[in-house]
């Protein structure tokens, strides 16, 4: 009798062993080596955001529509110039190819993301890339914690991170980001994958991104509230599902097997068209491939896969998207306008130097333009100043910026049927 009472309760241990919160450490994490496939997925059931302890999440219905290689390598992979500002083996241990550079339209090779993996923490420290043969890094001033290891239910954990990209007169992107974690539940997740006991890990992300592109023309300052979630399993080194919700967008990635090709994000906005002076339109961009949401920008200070838009004169739109992955591309289309009216506008664009700015920005007026007047606007059109300016030597104009919140503003000089524009960041 005692013999049966004994194996019964080893059974019993056993069983209540196997259905319990597992314990999530530094084994669990990406390793050298590592070529990990993920499915993404938009047909999210309701319900995904709940959680607890001994918790099942069925998402065994979701629909790949398409996927993505994550692959990790050794930092003595990556290029030995980039090493000087990403430490192998103090600062950093672990590096992973990124699949696009940082611009579109600027050739850049050899893209990395720099990880530090300890007993401590999973950490990303930034990126770094090369343009024109120059090395280019991208350092968090401080990491950005993905996880603080070990982990288990009701662990909690903050980041505070900030970067900044900046190559005079073509690109300028700076992001500050916030992140605050949570272990909110555990138990079994059922995915197209398989069953896995997992942790569930809840993040909440305020970040405050400003892009720029010179050469597109196209910069915007976008506030960002970003909830994640994300099921965190044993040996699988990279989240077995992640949802990520960004104002009604929603979407999913979780490891897979191979279904299907990988696509790269690619974006077009249809061939270039001629409409009557007068005519109200919508351009659409079209989107494949990339892992969601996606971000579109465009060069007229709007935002959104669809923008409506009057033809007053020609005029070439261009957009930019950036998917989930950051991976970054362009597109452009120009409308010509029948017949436009001899009272049109003439838009020039403005140089403005230094950018980013502190205190001052300054630009040259054509010497014809004796006065003019000058706006300071948001990027949203807000007027936040007017002035009448009047150029110094060389029809060199300094303005002062001192007085503005740090952010993308737009300038208007205009001048009887002249108009210059131009963009500046201040930091």
């Amino acid at each position: 009798m005692k013999k049966i009472l004994y194996l019964s309760m080893i059974c019993l241990i056993a069983s209540i062993s196997g259905f319990s919160q597992i314990i999530v450490d530094v084994n669990d994490m990406p390793a050298e080596g590592d070529t990990l496939r993920a499915s993404v997925a938009l047909n999210i059931p309701d319900g995904f955001e709940k959680t607890g302890a001994d918790t099942t999440w069925n998402f065994g219905m979701l629909q790949p529509v398409n996927q993505k290689i994550d692959s990790f390598v050794a930092v003595s992979a990556t290029p030995p110039a980039y090493w000087f500002f990403f430490i192998p083996g103090i600062e950093t241990n672990l590096a992973s190819p990124r699949t696009s550079g940082l611009i579109p339209g600027i050739p850049m090779t050899n893209a990395f993301n720099f990880y530090n993996k300890t007993p401590s923490a999973f950490n990303d420290l930034g990126f770094a890339v090369t343009v024109q043969g120059i090395p280019l890094p991208l350092k968090y001033d401080k990491p950005d914690k993905y996880y603080s290891l070990p982990f288990t239910y009701n662990d909690a954990w903050t980041s505070e991170s900030s970067i900044v990209f900046n190559i005079p007169s073509i690109a300028y992107y700076g992001s500050q980001r916030t992140r605050t974690n949570t272990v909110d539940g555990w138990g079994t997740l059922i995915t197209p994958y398989g069953s896995f006991q997992t942790l569930r890990v809840k993040s909440r992300i305020l970040q405050f991104d400003s892009i720029f592109i010179d050469s597109l023309g196209v910069g915007i300052g976008i506030n960002r509230e970003i909830m994640e979630y994300k099921w965190m399993g044993k040996t699988e080194g990279i989240p077995l599902l992640t949802i990520t919700e960004e104002g009604p967008i929603i979407s999913a990635t979780y490891r897979d097997i191979p279904r299907m090709p990988v696509v790269p994000l690619s974006m077009n906005l249809g061939p270039d068209t001629s409409v009557a002076k007068g005519t109200t339109m919508d351009i659409k961009a079209r989107i494949k491939g990339g892992t969601p949401p996606y971000q579109v920008i465009w060069n007229v200070m709007d935002t959104g896969k669809v923008i409506t838009v009057t033809i007053d004169s020609t005029v070439t739109f261009i957009a930019i998207c950036i998917d989930a992955a950051f991976n970054i591309v362009s597109s452009s289309k120009t409308v010509t306008a029948i017949n436009p009216g001899m009272d049109e506008r003439t838009v020039e664009r403005l140089l403005v130097h230094p950018n980013p700015a502190e205190k001052f920005v300054s630009f040259q007026l054509p010497e014809s333009v004796r006065e003019a007047d000058l706006t300071i606007l948001t990027l949203q059109g807000n007027t936040l100043k007017t002035t009448r300016l009047i150029p110094g030597i060389n029809n060199l104009c300094t303005v002062d910026v001192s007085g503005l919140a740090p952010g993308m503003y737009m300038l208007k000089v205009v001048e009887g049927n002249l108009t210059f524009a131009g963009k500046f960041v201040k930091k």
